[in-house]
């Protein structure tokens, strides 16, 4: 349970590991770049260079999300950088609402859990 151990992920495989995602709750004494508060956790994730824009990303972020659900989460956070190409993937969410707060920072996220 995401409570007792302060994490959920998920992990996408061919033969190997090719990307995983997962939602940490961290405290407001040690935030991310993407905190909002300690009851909301934030996202990360990562695929294998190879594996990229063939949709594993956009697997792993719904397989989240779903998994968040599951767990009666209601919103995740995530800060990525204006140029990263994940910043798309993220856009294209429909559970993504968008925030930023001046033109040279990081793009900023909350993902609505339980949009449809």
């Amino acid at each position: 349970m995401l409570v007792a151990t302060r994490r959920l992920g998920v992990v996408a495989e061919d033969e190997n590991p090719v990307g995983a995602a997962w939602i940490r709750l961290l405290p407001e004494s040690d935030p991310g770049y993407g905190f909002v508060n300690a009851s909301t956790p934030e996202l990360s994730m990562g695929v294998v260079q190879k594996w990229r824009q063939q949709g594993v990303g956009a697997h792993l972020l719904e397989a989240l999300i779903t998994s968040a659900r599951e767990q009666n989460l209601v919103a995740m956070s995530l800060s990525v950088e204006s140029d990263n190409y994940a910043r798309r993937l993220y856009q294209r969410s429909a559970s993504s609402k968008f925030a930023r707060w001046a033109d040279h920072s990081p793009c900023f996220y909350i993902f609505d859990v339980l949009a449809d």
